[in-house]
């Protein structure tokens, strides 16, 4: 039950956090799907939400982010296709988001 209360705060953290949004639109929590059902044209990043964010934003090639939370790292996706939706759910050992480049 203690896992399920620290996943369900960071959730919270994630998507309520002071850091604008206004460059991105949520896809929804889990992993980022392209319409062909694949995710796989990324590079993959150990850093933070902001900076994760930051390189998007100033990549031209960037369409979307995701961006895992775990219990003692984060991992930041960089997308070059089209996000279509996203896919998963909340996991015992991370917090997947997907976010679209507006």
């Amino acid at each position: 039950m203690k896992k399920l209360f620290i996943i369900t705060v960071t959730v919270t953290v994630l998507l309520t956090s002071s850091i604008a949004f206004a460059d991105f639109a949520l896809m929804g929590v889990g992993g980022c799907r392209y319409s062909n059902g694949t995710g796989d044209d990324y590079d993959r990043y150990y850093i933070s939400w902001s900076e994760c964010r930051a390189i998007c934003a100033t990549n031209a090639d960037c369409l979307g982010i995701e961006f895992s939370l775990y219990h003692n790292y984060s991992s930041c996706e960089i997308h070059y296709q089209t996000i279509a939706y996203s896919s998963g759910s909340v996991g015992s050992d991370a917090v997947t988001t997907c976010w679209r480049k507006k």
